[in-house]
């Protein structure tokens, strides 16, 4: 990872860093500067996927809080906020990214579940395109709570994660992309 100076945000980039579990992380390449990318995932993924139960403040929608399938909650605790305007995907070196936790796990038998998702601009191969693109990192910490340790279904907890998360990246991407074909 990164130093943390290259971060928006370096305090919670440094506070996912200390938090324990076992850590998990998937990535994709999206249409979009960074500040776009951002943009959209709020829209399309934080919004349109679940009920805001309490709406968040500025563009980050930070102390926004969701409830998804299963009655499980999350809340954006921090947002590092893309410096760059939406056409000057070149005037900030810094990352952008948003940190999100569980705060009702629903059926799940989490102790804790806290997410970063990063937004890199994507340098490498876009010399033969003019269309920038933009690395989505999301990394989860989870740790189960002990009841799910003695029962062995953390693998499985994460599984299902991983296939949620996956779901909404491939479905940003798409999006984005029909974006650019209008």
């Amino acid at each position: 990872m990164l130093p943390s100076d290259c971060y928006i945000d370096a305090l919670w980039l440094e506070a996912y860093d200390n938090q324990t579990g076992q850590e998990f992380e998937l990535s994709q390449v999206v249409i979009g500067t960074p500040a776009e990318v951002f943009d959209a995932w709020i829209h399309d993924v934080w919004l349109a996927g679940g009920d805001q139960v309490h709406e968040g403040v500025g563009r980050g929608y930070v102390g926004s809080v969701r409830r998804v399938p299963l009655h499980v909650e999350e809340e954006i605790l921090s947002a590092g906020i893309p410096e760059a305007s939406v056409g000057e995907q070149s005037a900030s070196i810094k990352i952008p990214s948003i940190c999100y936790r569980v705060c009702k796990p629903g059926p799940f038998p989490l102790q804790s579940h806290l997410a970063m998702v990063r937004f890199f601009l994507r340098t490498s191969g876009v010399a033969a395109s003019k269309t920038p693109t933009t690395l989505v990192v999301w990394t989860v910490k989870t740790e189960m709570s002990r009841a799910c340790s003695w029962l062995h279904c953390g693998g499985l907890i994460r599984l299902v994660f991983r296939l949620a998360l996956r779901t909404f990246l491939r479905s940003l991407a798409k999006k984005q992309e029909s974006k650019q074909d209008v």
